[in-house]
């Protein structure tokens, strides 16, 4: 099938939105209508390299409709905003699907992620490249999940509400973590956190790295591979397989830029290149597992106690065959004490090794970054704290449902995101030493005491 001449036009309106953003919302909380705008801006603008990777935009179209009749009880609204664009037909089966269907073992998922890294590294983070000018933490990322959450409280206040947020401490899976609030309140007291948090340069980022994304338009290298491990092949020949999935062998392309920047929008987005490392978060962080569902959640919160969350992935479901994550980290054990792990955990530090050069001492990417691997922790969990938003559950006729059994996927999300913030504040702090392989760096443990805050819950 011929795809060149195939277009997509793309619809995004207020009327297929679950959560009520704010119109004038600007920065993290430009409305998802907007936001298309700008995402047409951002592919319009793309330099070479970068643009090969991309779909071509073509027209854009803004207008207003009517508000549906089932809505009107909703709203005191007239009309909704809605954005259009053409864009070209971008060919191939994106990665989390391909995960779906394939189940393809980990060294071959581990390979697209490093292909994907490298491809980001030197043609997307490469340009419009400028010195951070400060304040990103404070702006891109603690006030982002401060506002998401707020717009989760205000969409479905009985499901995100006090005792869920507001408390010191949140039991997931029976481990105690600090609640959000907790954490932040730490950071932002110390000075010496924030400074090792905060990136050292903005670049052009593609800005939601998300597997779904991500598209790959030949699958036969992957295919290959996979036949040979499972037959157990020479090392040598399944070695060689693998060195063949590169980007341009399985033709990698990227979807829906976030097109949303460090004060910059569109065609200007720049941000942290950091938080296009978001691929991990598919597997790591067990996203497909929740985005498909695949999992049962129950919720026990009261008054004087801190929420506790049971979150149980459905067994031999797809993405579980595939990622084989045994939440090493949940249970403070490193992967290099579990010989027998053969999953995403194991192949996390061979890919970073090789995106930082981490066996070179005078890395350049090291020196750059040289706190990449708490910060990227850090990213995880900003990411997962402030994308609930987007994974609220509307019935067919407009209205929501407010209950932890229907808007059980939000509410995952931000247990994940709880799980990693912590990780991320206990690395600076000095209590986990290893992560997944890699040692994690002596912080200093300049740990402040964690704040008695007057409107949070001790257990």
């Amino acid at each position: 099938m011929q795809h060149e001449n195939v277009i997509v036009r793309k619809i995004l309106s207020e009327a297929l939105i679950a959560v009520g953003w704010n119109p004038e919302g600007t920065g993290v909380m430009l409305p998802p209508f907007t936001k298309a705008k700008r995402q047409a801006e951002y592919l319009q603008a793309l330099p070479d390299p970068a643009r090969r990777y991309f779909p071509h935009v073509f027209d854009i179209l803004e207008r207003e409709i009517q508000v549906p009749t089932h809505y009107l009880k909703e709203t005191d609204r007239l009309t909704f905003k809605e954005l259009i664009y053409e864009m070209s037909f971008v060919p191939g089966e994106e990665v989390s699907r391909y995960v779906e269907r394939c189940s393809p073992p980990p060294a071959i998922i581990a390979r697209i992620y490093e292909q994907i890294a490298l491809v980001l590294r030197n043609d997307v983070h490469s340009l419009r490249r400028v010195r951070s000018p400060g304040n990103t933490l404070e702006t891109s990322y603690f006030r982002k999940i401060e506002d998401r959450l707020d717009l989760c409280r205000s969409t479905a206040p009985d499901t995100f509400n006090d005792k869920l947020l507001d408390t010191s401490h949140i039991i997931i899976n029976g481990v105690r973590y600090r609640n959000f609030r907790t954490i932040l309140s730490i950071l932002r007291g110390n000075k010496a956190y924030c400074d090792m948090l905060e990136p050292h340069f903005h670049a052009l980022v593609m800005g939601d790295t998300n597997t779904e994304n991500i598209k790959i338009n030949d699958v036969a290298p992957l295919v290959r591979a996979q036949a040979l491990i499972e037959a157990s092949a020479p090392a040598a020949d399944i070695e060689a397989a693998l060195d063949a999935i590169t980007a341009a062998s399985i033709d990698l392309r990227f979807l829906d830029p976030r097109a949303i920047g460090f004060n910059s929008e569109g065609a200007e987005t720049r941000d942290d290149p950091m938080y296009d490392n978001k691929p991990w978060h598919n597997s790591l962080g067990h996203y497909d597992e929740v985005h498909h569902e695949r999992f049962d959640l129950s919720v026990s919160v009261g008054e004087g106690r801190s929420p506790e969350v049971e979150i149980r992935y459905e067994p031999g479901n797809p993405y579980e065959r595939s990622y084989r994550v045994e939440d090493l980290t949940e249970r403070n054990i490193d992967v290099d004490e579990r010989p027998d792990v053969t999953g995403m955990e194991r192949y996390f530090a061979p890919v970073m090794r090789k995106l930082y050069d981490l066996d070179n001492p005078q890395s350049a990417a090291v020196a750059e970054d040289p706190h990449w691997l708490v910060r990227f922790v850090f990213m995880m969990g900003a990411h997962f704290t402030a994308m609930p938003p987007f994974h609220f559950q509307m019935e067919l006729d407009g209205s929501l449902v407010d209950s932890y059994l229907v808007q059980r996927r939000p509410v995952a999300i931000f247990c994940e995101g709880v799980r990693w913030l912590n990780w991320a504040l206990e690395m600076l702090e000095g209590k986990r030493r290893r992560f997944l392989g890699v040692p994690v760096p002596d912080y200093g443990g300049s740990s402040l005491s964690e704040p008695a805050l007057a409107d949070m819950v001790e257990a």
